[in-house]
């Protein structure tokens, strides 16, 4: 099976964030692998703490 990489710029915008990846994570229920990278170029909002649910999850 193959892997698709997806990539998320992001700047300030946790709230648009948190539902992308809930959506994507949502895939993994279907069987699709991917990886996702997040480039986060210095948010002042909680993006972090959008994102760290999301890499201790399965």
């Amino acid at each position: 099976m193959k892997t698709l990489t997806i990539i998320i710029p992001t700047w300030n915008r946790a709230i648009f964030l948190n539902e992308n990846l809930k959506i994507l994570f949502s895939y993994i229920e279907r069987g699709l692998i991917f990886k996702i990278l997040v480039c986060n170029n210095g948010s002042t909002d909680n993006t972090i703490d959008v994102l760290i649910p999301f890499i201790y999850s399965k």
